[in-house]
């Protein structure tokens, strides 16, 4: 059985302190190819597995656009705080039955029948 839990990270900071890349580092390849910022996240999910501990970053359509893993759920919170300047994040467990966690975060964490 999978633990989770959700956040909404409110407008604090103009972008979290690590910002998030995907593509190539290089400088020296073309723009077609080099590494781009993604865009903030507004639903952050912490995901608890037999192995693993995920922070797992979603935009308001529900794209996935980053994850970090740790070894604690402690863990997982503070690297939330440190992006996002604020250690006291609202989070809220998930119930099993809630397939869509960014819905569940956005729409006010109730589960539709």
């Amino acid at each position: 059985m999978t633990f989770r839990m959700t956040a909404r990270t409110l407008v604090k900071v103009p972008e979290p302190k690590p910002r998030q890349q995907c593509g190539w580092p290089s400088q020296s390849l073309s723009a077609e190819v080099q590494s781009r910022y993604l865009e903030c996240p507004v639903v952050l999910v912490i995901e608890e597995s037999t192995e693993i501990v995920s922070l797992i970053r979603y935009t308001p359509e529900g794209r996935c656009i980053g994850n970090t893993w740790h070894r604690t759920v402690d863990g997982a919170r503070q690297q939330a705080g440190f992006e996002f300047n604020d250690l006291s994040l609202d989070w809220a467990l998930v119930p099993s039955d809630v397939e869509d966690v960014v819905s569940f975060e956005l729409c006010g964490r109730h589960v539709e029948a």
